[in-house]
């Protein structure tokens, strides 16, 4: 039996990620072989006191997200407990390091979160509102930051982070606007439209009332969101500081603002499993700017990539959990 054309491009999706990580990986090792001893003699060094502290600062990030989502499901009508959520998005976090991407893992927190209730339209309309926010407070807090402090010569990748942010703030704009209200009202117009089966038009309808809820929020709710948004934000980059403290590299708090927001758009590409090779690249792209050594760069991506295994490891320790205290229950 043939294998359909659907079933053949998402496992070529995955054999070109897969190619795209060795060759990034490959890539970095001859780059950098003859300074491998520098980076491992930069881990061994790193004060172990900064790298407890940036991972426990980045499980108080996961723990905001979670609050984040819990006050956005609200306006569905529902209230998440925000330590329940707060498992959720470590169990994701350990799923989503097998993925290839990021569009992957948020399918995977969104499958958890709407067992829930079974509200998968209410969570996929908040998921993608948060994601919408995150992304522009991400971006404009870096534009502002790289403003104040950038060691750029040229001007294109400002204009393109500019670019962006125009279309994140135009996008969640569009959504207080009740432009999804248009969108769906067009939708309903096209002929196809007629023949789509009175099931799938339900969960259309269901979808369009979802995003339709957040036009709906006053303005101290949305600015409670964005306010979260920010939080998570600096608190990320807080770890960036807290990393940079254990290499003893001099890198201020405003500097890291923007190459973390540079580094988590190159990690948002999906070309690699996980971000691997383009973290590092970026990191050492984005550190070479402030005479940092390619080794310290490496050192420093590593870290933030162990820093993430860990919570990984949490959030299997967690399903672990789960499935032994299924096993009892059965």
């Amino acid at each position: 039996m043939t294998k359909s054309p659907t079933t053949k491009r998402p496992r070529l999706a995955l054999w070109l990620k897969l190619i795209v990580t060795v060759g990034l990986v490959a890539y970095l090792y001859v780059r950098l072989r003859t300074q491998m001893g520098q980076v491992f003699a930069s881990l061994a060094n790193a004060q172990l006191a900064f790298l407890v502290a940036a991972l426990l600062n980045n499980l108080i990030v996961r723990y905001v997200m979670a609050c984040q989502t819990s006050f956005a499901m609200r306006v569905h009508g529902v209230h998440y407990p925000a330590l329940r959520l707060f498992g959720i998005n470590l169990r994701t976090l350990f799923y989503g390091f097998f993925l290839p991407g990021d569009i992957s893992s948020m399918g995977v927190k969104w499958y958890l979160i709407s067992r829930i209730g079974g509200l998968r339209a209410q969570t996929f309309a908040t998921l993608a509102y948060l994601r919408l926010l995150n992304l522009t407070v991400l971006v404009s807090v870096g534009l502002i930051a790289m403003v104040a402090k950038s060691p750029f010569d040229s001007l294109v990748l400002l204009l393109g982070c500019l670019g962006l942010l125009l279309v994140l703030i135009l996008a969640t704009i569009a959504i207080h606007l009740r432009a999804a209200e248009a969108v769906f009202a067009w939708i309903k117009r096209v002929p196809f439209y007629r023949h789509v089966p009175a099931a799938v038009a339900q969960r259309i309808n269901t979808l369009h009332d979802a995003f339709l809820s957040f036009s709906s929020l006053d303005s101290w709710s949305v600015a409670g969101l964005w306010a979260m948004g920010l939080a998570i934000k600096i608190a990320i980059t807080i770890s960036f500081w807290l990393i940079s403290m254990a290499l003893g590299l001099d890198l201020g708090l405003i500097s890291l603002l923007w190459i973390h927001s540079v580094v988590e758009l190159v990690q948002l590409l999906p070309i690699s499993f996980s971000g691997i090779g383009t973290r590092e690249i970026s990191v050492i792209y984005m550190l070479g700017l402030f005479a940092i050594s390619e080794a310290d760069g490496l050192s420093f991506s590593l870290i933030i990539f162990g820093l993430r295994i860990v919570v990984v490891l949490v959030g299997g320790l967690i399903i672990l959990a789960d499935w032994l205290s299924l096993g009892r229950e059965s």
